[in-house]
């Protein structure tokens, strides 16, 4: 599960409020500013859940501000919104992390839009952040789906091990109770690492 701090003091008034400050960044300090924000957005999800929704822009700008906090007192860090198609986008002079965000409602027990569709959306975010991983180039696709029974329906293992099988390292997974009976489940992963071709030996990048 985990363990979360409060939120730091709102920021001092600056020019660009997304201009942020950084000795380095951390890729599992912001996969746990991602978790703690989601954890603690609980009722909103429950929300988004009853009614069936998705709540992924709103996700977007709650972690936008989280993100925003959390670097605050660094140097030469910069959080872009939708920069070149990427939902979110931090970095720094060494480095960058680009971060993919899904969030869908489940059918399980109810009509609606398959899952299995949703489950592609996480694949196509996965594969589309594949070739874009390099040496100074870090990527997460972030996502989560609501509302699933404490009983987990038989069908939810497969739809994790596609989901698996195009992502090289997973970061997180957290259930985060919505109702009695029902949870959201929190996925943070890496995309595969993309493969070049020299001659007749393909290598990892």
């Amino acid at each position: 599960m985990g363990r979360f701090c409060a939120a730091p003091a709102p920021a001092k008034n600056t020019i660009n409020p997304y201009r942020l400050t950084a000795n380095a960044m951390d890729l599992n300090e912001v996969v746990e500013v991602i978790r703690g924000t989601v954890r603690n957005s609980s009722s909103r999800i429950a929300t988004c859940a009853a009614a069936r929704v998705s709540c992924e822009g709103w996700l977007k700008v709650e972690l936008l501000h989280a993100l925003t906090l959390r670097f605050n007192d660094r140097e030469d860090v910069e959080l872009l919104p939708e920069k070149q198609h990427i939902d979110l986008v931090i970095s720094d002079r060494q480095e960058k992390i680009l971060i993919e965000l899904k969030t869908f409602p489940c059918n399980y027990g109810a009509s609606g839009k398959p899952i299995t569709n949703f489950i592609g959306g996480v694949i196509r975010d996965l594969e589309k952040l594949c070739p874009l991983r390099a040496k100074g180039t870090k990527c997460l696709a972030v996502w989560v789906a609501y509302a699933i029974p404490d009983t987990i329906p038989a069908s939810w293992p497969r739809h994790l091990a596609r989901v698996r099988g195009v992502a090289s390292v997973t970061h997180c997974v957290d259930v985060i109770p919505l109702w009695p009976g029902q949870n959201a489940h929190l996925h943070i992963m890496e995309p595969l690492v993309a493969d070049v071709t020299i001659g007749s030996q393909t290598l990892p990048l």
